[in-house]
């Protein structure tokens, strides 16, 4: 089993160096998990990304406006594209672990922002020692194993 991190997801649907690395992983047979954090920030993400592109909106004040205006109906298409990429993956979405307690100490001892400690939090909770990610900062996480791709 393995955890998979935003900015994997993220090479799927965007061009970067890293895709064609990626789409080969994800198409692998390993089972792959990932929690609401990460879809959270990939939406996030995905929707800021493409606000830019198609609307040429670069704060998150306009960005906030416009989807107040327009809902989420200008990027159902590419919202579609990742849910049914999760889906037909078969990749598990975990809850994200809810003890603040080992949340804190994965920001203190780690050195974490707080989505990735919670990352961290959350695969620790679930005994998943495998993460597939291109931030450096989970291999300061002594129980994690960053998987190259």
């Amino acid at each position: 089993m393995i955890f998979v991190d935003t900015n994997i997801f993220y090479s799927v649907f965007f061009d970067t160096e890293f895709s064609v690395r990626v789409r080969r992983f994800v198409e692998s047979e390993q089972r792959l998990v990932t929690s609401f954090v990460v879809v959270n920030e990939l939406v996030f993400l995905t929707l800021r990304k493409l606000s830019e592109l198609n609307y040429e909106i670069k704060n998150y004040y306009d960005f906030r406006k416009f989807i107040s205006e327009r809902g989420y109906d200008p990027f159902a298409e590419q919202l579609s594209l990742i849910f049914e990429f999760i889906e037909s993956r078969e990749v598990e979405i975990l809850p994200d672990t809810h003890d603040l307690g080992s949340w804190r100490d994965m920001m203190g001892e780690y050195r974490l922002l707080p989505n990735d400690a919670l990352i961290a939090a959350t695969c620790k909770h679930y005994g998943i020692r495998k993460i597939a990610t291109f931030g450096e900062d989970f291999k300061r996480v002594d129980f994690l194993e960053v998987v190259e791709i």
